[in-house]
């Protein structure tokens, strides 16, 4: 169980570190088109997606020489 929160703590500090930099952009593009905010908020998804697997992945590794 300990496990399991833990990977689920990264992920969550993963995708939230995207989610941030994601309202930033969004937050310095609020006079643009909607286009421009759709495919930032589209951007973000997949990058926090990727932060979170990226963090729990290397978490996962014992050390650098396993990548």
């Amino acid at each position: 169980m300990r496990d399991t929160l833990l990977i689920a703590l990264y992920a969550l500090l993963g995708a939230g570190a995207a989610g941030l930099l994601g309202a930033g952009t969004l937050w310095l593009l609020r006079r643009r088109s909607l286009t421009s905010s759709l495919t930032v908020v589209a951007a973000v998804a997949v990058t926090a997606m990727l932060a979170g697997t990226l963090a729990v992945a290397q978490a996962m590794f014992l050390s650098p020489h396993d990548l």
